[in-house]
C-alpha cells in the first residue's frame, strides 16, 4: 500500500510539473522518496515536499534533539498501553449486554489502529518530520463523522484529498467521494471487510455531511460537519446561531453521540473468529444486520430529509 502510494505521488507530481524531462539528481530524489527503507512496510505516507523537508532537516540544539526523543518515547508508550488494552485489558470485562460486547470490539480494533498510527508518528519525528498521524481524542470525540473519516489516518486522507478527491474526475461530489472511498478500499488489497466497511463510511460521512450543511443553511446555525474556518485564532462565524448557542450545542452533542455509536456500528464486525483467515463476505452483514442496518437507515434517512426541509 504505501509503496503504491508514494508511486501514485511521485507520477503526479512529475505530470503536474509540466516538465518534460527530469534531471539525474530529481530521478534519484524520486527514487529516494519511493523506496525510503523506514517508511516502506508500515509508512506512515508522507508528500513529496515533506520528505524533501525531512530529507534536508537539520538538528543544531541538543535541547531540540532531547525534546523530540521524548515526545516520540511519550507516542511509543502511549501507542503500547493502547496495544495492551487492545490485547489482553478489554477481554476481562463482562459484557451485560450484546451492545456492550459489540462497543468492546470496536474499542479493541480501534485501539490497535491507534498503536500502529502513533507507533509510526513516532518513528516519523525521530527521522525529523512533524507528521500528525492520528489523534485519538479527536476521533473518540469528534464533531461529526467526516471529521472520523479524516482524523482516523491523516496522511491516509491527505492523499486521498489531494491525489483523487480534489481532481474532481466526475462533475458530481457524491461520485467523487464513491471513487475516493473506493480507491482506499482497493488500496486495502482483497479485504472484503475492509472494503464494505469503508464504503459504509464513506455514505454515512456524506449523507451526513449534506443534511447538517441543509440544516445550516436553512436556518443559520453553526452545525454543519466542518466548523466555521478560524483566522488570526479567531473562528469566524456569520450564522445567525453560533456555535454556544444552546440549540447549536444540542445538536452537535447529538451528532457527536451519533458517530460514536457509527465508530461501533463500523468497527464491531471486526471479531475474532476470522482474524487469522480472513473475513467472509458474509459476515459483515450478518453483524449489521444484529443492529437492524441502523447506520443506513438513518443515513438514508438525512439524504431524504435534506431534500424536503
Amino acid at each position: 500500500m504505501m509503496h503504491i502510494m508514494r508511486l501514485s505521488t511521485a507520477s503526479f507530481a512529475i505530470v503536474d510539473s509540466n516538465v518534460r524531462s527530469i534531471s539525474f539528481d530529481q530521478l534519484t530524489l524520486y527514487l529516494e522518496y519511493i523506496y525510503f527503507p523506514p517508511f516502506i512496510i508500515f509508512g506512515p505516507y508522507v508528500t513529496f515536499d515533506q520528505f524533501v523537508k525531512m530529507r534536508e532537516k537539520k538538528w543544531t540544539r541538543f535541547e531540540e534533539q532531547l525534546g523530540v526523543f521524548v515526545q516520540g518515547s511519550v507516542l511509543i508508550f502511549i501507542g503500547i498501553t493502547l496495544a495492551i488494552i487492545s490485547s489482553c485489558y478489554v477481554d476481562f470485562f463482562e459484557p451485560g449486554s450484546q451492545f456492550v460486547e459489540d462497543a468492546l470490539t470496536a474499542m479493541s480494533f480501534r485501539c490497535s489502529h491507534y498503536f500502529i498510527c502513533l507507533s509510526t508518528q513516532a518513528f516519523a519525528m525521530f527521522l525529523g518530520s512533524k507528521i500528525v498521524v492520528a489523534n485519538p481524542v479527536n476521533i473518540e470525540f469528534s464533531r461529526s463523522t467526516l471529521q472520523t473519516v479524516s482524523e482516523w489516518n491523516r496522511p491516509f486522507h491527505t492523499y486521498l484529498h489531494e491525489n483523487i478527491f480534489k481532481r474532481r474526475f466526475f462533475q458530481s461530489t457524491a461520485l467523487n467521494v464513491l471513487l475516493t472511498f473506493a480507491v482506499s478500499a482497493l488500496l486495502h488489497a482483497r479485504d472484503y471487510q475492509m472494503w464494505l466497511t469503508l464504503l459504509a463510511l464513506g455514505f454515512i460521512a456524506y449523507s451526513e455531511t449534506v443534511f447538517r450543511k441543509r440544516i445550516a443553511d436553512r436556518f443559520s446555525m453553526c452545525v454543519a460537519a466542518k466548523p466555521c474556518s478560524v483566522r488570526a485564532n479567531r473562528r469566524i462565524c456569520k450564522h445567525k446561531h453560533a456555535s454556544f448557542s444552546k440549540r447549536v450545542l444540542i445538536i452537535n452533542l447529538f451528532f457527536m453521540i451519533l458517530s460514536m455509536y457509527h465508530l461501533v456500528f463500523t468497527g464491531m464486525t471486526f471479531t475474532d473468529d476470522y482474524a487469522a483467515i480472513g473475513y467472509p463476505f458474509s459476515h459483515t452483514w450478518t453483524i449489521w444486520g444484529t443492529h437492524y442496518y441502523s447506520s443506513f437507515i438513518v443515513s438514508f434517512a438525512f439524504l431524504a430529509l435534506s431534500k424536503i426541509i
